[in-house]
């Protein structure tokens, strides 16, 4: 699959396709809340899925993540997806992108990108980012949570 860059993310070319010719979003519902065109492009991302066609999902996807790049439900269904295909490491720049952008407060997009540094064999960085993640958020009790789930899955790989 041909890709190119775009705003520092290497992306499927049909996904900057989509986003060039419907810069709202991939089903030209420009009329549309962000919360309602969100909904909207998870569920045909799933529909697509379903019916076998999960790179036309992750292309609906990518086009969500380039229009709100903190849609928790967009990534999530970005990384099943792409674990599902083996390319967990497909999901690392719209992850980072997202804990960029929602700052302090992105505790779900943290996660993703915790568990995708993971599904793509990174389990150090992982490590780290969670552990940085519990250093300067002592309160978030995500944090916790993705630590001690990496730790277990490490412990139960030896």
């Amino acid at each position: 699959m041909r890709t190119v860059w775009l705003d520092g993310c290497r992306l499927p070319l049909l996904a900057l396709c989509v986003w060039l010719l419907c810069p709202t979003d991939a089903h030209g519902q420009q009329g549309l809340a962000p919360a309602q065109r969100e909904a909207t492009a998870v569920a045909h991302a799933e529909r697509l899925s379903l019916a076998g066609r999960d790179t036309e999902g992750l292309a609906v996807l990518e086009s969500l993540l380039l229009e709100q790049p903190t849609s928790v439900s967009g990534l999530v269904l970005f990384l099943q997806l792409a674990e599902r295909r083996g390319e967990a490491a497909r999901v690392l720049p719209w992850a980072e992108r997202a804990v960029a952008a929602a700052g302090q407060g992105g505790a779900s997009a943290r996660q993703v990108w915790i568990r995708a540094l993971s599904a793509a064999g990174h389990s150090d960085s992982a490590e780290a980012v969670a552990t940085e993640w519990v250093r300067s958020a002592p309160e978030e009790q995500a944090a916790y949570s993705e630590l001690a789930a990496l730790v277990a899955r490490s412990a139960g790989e030896e």
